[in-house]
């Protein structure tokens, strides 16, 4: 094998491939990347056996050939090299040579044929779906997702397409908290059974995968690499309308800059692939709780705040509340304010503050909520004002909001006494 190729665009591609890389497997495989050169395209594969990530590059290929190099050595390697150096890679007597400038390295493989190249995927139903859409839908869920949960299905996200509709959901929860948002698909849904779960690591290399970001750098590495003054001025004109989109909402960018995605399922695997790339992951498997029944209902005059005078204030109780064992807030409704207060009985630093109730409620009423929670929940929705919809003290707080109304966040009361 021996290929070249510009430094930029082998890094970049490189950063996507490595983030999925199990970095201590006890299968010396897995820290390995796979690379395949092959008409003047270079492929890279990396997988955890769970995730696996395929991106396809435009090479120079000399000799064609597969190999596989320990990954994290080979990106941290290419990045530290020289900007607009051409790099060289070759195999010779079961070393990966790199070339580059006046520099040249070797790295160790392993044989290509022990790298699990994942099962072939036969698509059994398909979502369509916008890009920005479905960005809108993950991001908005994703930060209430459990973290190594025994209840292994709650590591991820639920995603539920709603059959003979346009809509499609997506959950999460940790069991203290509940986040829920939709959007519109691009066809009618059918054939859907019941949803799936996506594990977490696959939901936010989705992201990445799909975010204007990823899609504005690839237009800068195709800049950098155009011969000519035309592409050139081509390219500076679709990156300046790129960067233009991006200062929307993810669900405006459709109206803006449709980009069309099929989600596609088989009984275990999603797989979504992109212009250079295709993602496949293993679903969880599990019976996902039935969190309609968690969302207590709207009420029709809910606590109305300011969000950014929430956050801000937020921001400095984090600061009060820095222990891993003390999160509890205290918030006191009365009359038309809002009274935050909050002690850390570890260090003794506490704080008061006041906010305003937009809608003059009158209500008098005490809940204890965790800061990082309610941060969470007041930071990702959107729209000026944030909805509170409590019962009682004891009951779950529902949080909406009228510029955001396919959103909805529980967060489920701490114990004040």
């Amino acid at each position: 094998m021996q290929f070249e190729i510009q430094k930029e665009a082998l890094a970049a591609k490189l950063l996507d491939v490595n983030s999925i890389v199990e970095k201590n497997s006890p299968k010396a495989i897995l820290s390995h990347i796979y690379l395949k050169a092959e008409n003047n395209q270079l492929t890279l594969i990396a997988t955890d056996t769970e995730l696996t990530l395929t991106v396809y590059l435009p090479a120079t290929v000399i000799e064609s050939g597969t190999i596989t190099v320990q990954s994290d050595a080979f990106t941290q390697l290419v990045n530290r090299l020289a900007d607009a150096v051409v790099v060289n890679c070759q195999t010779k007597d079961e070393q990966f040579i790199i070339k580059a400038g006046k520099g040249n390295y070797k790295l160790q493989t392993l044989p290509a044929d022990d790298f699990p190249i994942p099962e072939s995927f036969n698509a059994e139903n398909s979502v369509a779906i916008d890009a920005g859409d479905l960005t809108h839908l993950l991001s908005k869920v994703r930060f209430s997702m459990a973290e190594n949960d025994p209840r292994h299905y709650l590591n991820g996200m639920y995603i539920n397409p709603q059959n003979e509709s346009n809509i499609i959901e997506a959950a999460s929860t940790d069991g203290h908290r509940l986040s829920a948002a939709s959007c519109n698909t691009n066809s009618a849904i059918s054939g859907f059974e019941k949803g799936f779960i996506i594990p977490s690591k696959a939901v936010n290399a989705l992201i990445k995968q799909i975010s204007l970001d990823n899609l504005i750098s690839e237009l800068n590495l195709q800049k950098k690499a155009a011969t000519d003054v035309e592409t050139t001025n081509l390219l500076n004109e679709k990156i300046e309308q790129f960067n233009k989109v991006k200062r929307l909402s993810n669900r405006a960018q459709k109206t803006e800059m449709p980009r069309n995605l099929d989600l596609n399922l088989s009984e275990r695997l999603l797989s979504l692939s992109g212009e250079n790339w295709i993602l496949t992951t293993r679903l969880l498997e599990g019976k996902y709780p039935d969190y309609q029944r968690i969302f207590p209902e709207k009420q029709t005059m809910p606590i109305l705040l300011d969000r950014m005078l929430l956050l801000d204030a937020l921001r400095r109780f984090r600061v009060i509340l820095n222990s891993k064992d003390e999160k509890a807030l205290i918030l006191r409704f009365e009359e038309n304010k809002l009274s935050i207060s909050a002690r850390n009985n570890n260090s003794n630093d506490s704080g008061d503050e006041q906010i305003d109730i937009v809608n003059n409620q009158n209500i008098t009423c005490n809940v204890g909520i965790n800061v990082l929670y309610l941060f969470d929940a007041a930071n990702n929705i959107s729209g000026d004002f944030l909805e509170l919809h409590i019962q009682n003290p004891n009951s779950p707080v529902l949080i909406t909001s009228q510029q955001d109304e396919q959103v909805r966040y529980v967060i489920m009361p701490m114990n004040i006494d």
